[in-house]
């Protein structure tokens, strides 16, 4: 399965950044892991704004990924960072403005 994972890497000398974002699209995962991401001293994952996206959406190709794909995106990022001794953080900030059907009205 080819998920898809939307990301920006914003690198300076100190900080590297991955920003996933909501809509979860634009880079398959399969090719996000074989790129070469910049490491930087201080390395964030950082998810947020996911809305209906929990389950991805099977139907629309490439725009498949659901929280497995990111989970596993986040485990060969921890591995990896493991493995080189980089710090390497994973935030999860939840949605900012609407919220989705599980965290906008919870049972």
């Amino acid at each position: 399965k080819d998920a898809a994972l939307w990301q920006m890497m914003a690198a300076s000398s100190t900080l590297t950044l991955w920003w996933c974002a909501a809509f979860l699209s634009v880079v398959p995962l399969s090719l996000a892991l074989k790129v070469d991401l910049p490491w930087g001293d201080i390395n964030v994952l950082v998810l947020t704004d996911v809305h209906s996206w929990v389950n991805g959406h099977s139907a629309n190709e490439p725009y498949d990924a659901d929280y497995g794909a990111v989970l596993s995106f986040h485990e060969h990022l921890e591995e990896y960072a493991n493995r080189e001794g980089l710090p390497y953080f994973f935030v999860m900030n939840g949605d900012f403005m609407d919220g989705t059907g599980l965290t906008t009205h919870p049972p």
